[in-house]
């Protein structure tokens, strides 16, 4: 169920300028820091069950996944336009190579998530914004 995010790490590891992509065991600005910018972050949040097949010999789940996008713009720290700026074009390009991206034939194409999991955090040219998707997948029963 959690294998997808090893390739999904490995898609957005090619966007141009990245700096490296990267697990997020927590979700903060901790998290972030030491790491070379502009970065991408991947976690899990967790699944649910989108619905049982046949008697139940199979489950169609999807499986959400937290990407944050971080960049640091120190231009026009006050306004934090710059910075705004810089993590809007890193997270359309992160939406680019995800949105109906099928991380392998155990999955379905992947899904944008209809509203971020968190509220985006600007602080001093630092700019962390959340993006979330999911991962439907069949797993079938075993007899």
């Amino acid at each position: 169920m959690l294998a997808a995010e090893s390739l999904i790490r490995q898609r957005l590891a090619t966007i141009a300028g990245v700096q490296g992509v990267h697990g997020l065991p927590a979700v903060n600005v901790e998290a972030v820091a030491g790491k070379k910018l502009p970065a991408i972050f991947v976690r899990p949040l967790g699944y649910r069950v989108i619905k049982t097949l046949g008697q139940a010999q199979a489950a169609q789940i999807a499986t959400d996944y937290l990407v944050v996008v971080a960049v640091r713009n120190v231009q026009d720290v006050r306004d934090g336009d710059a910075a705004r700026a810089s993590g809007g074009d890193l997270a359309s390009a992160v939406v680019a190579h995800l949105l109906g991206w099928q991380p392998s034939t155990d999955y379905q194409p992947m899904q944008l998530l209809p509203q971020p999991p968190l509220k985006p955090h600007q602080e001093d040219g630092l700019m962390l914004l959340s993006l979330g998707f999911e991962c439907p997948q069949i797993i079938n029963r075993v007899d």
